[in-house]
């Protein structure tokens, strides 16, 4: 499993102990992708529709070819090269 930075940040910064423990366990289990000059010049062609820091999530994913699984699969949608999965029930 892989996880972007943005996303291991956003689950520990600003959360209880407890969740910030759990964040942790999740994210030591998983391999955090580098935010490298790949993914920065694909979020370039991102468009700005899009937050910054979901740009960043998809041009990360891009750049590792890896898919997205979310469950706001329509907003990016419009990301060239993302394959999206929504996983909700």
């Amino acid at each position: 499993m892989h996880i972007c930075r943005p996303v291991s940040e956003d689950q520990i910064i600003g959360r209880s102990a407890d969740r910030a423990a759990m964040a942790h366990r999740f994210v030591d289990r998983a391999r955090v992708c580098a935010y490298d000059i790949q993914a920065a010049s694909i979020r370039a062609r991102i468009p700005c529709g899009r937050g910054s820091f979901d740009r960043r999530i998809a041009a990360q994913a891009v750049a590792h070819n890896l898919g997205l699984v979310t469950d706001e699969d329509g907003d990016f949608a419009a990301t060239a090269g993302l394959r999206v999965e929504n996983w909700t029930l």
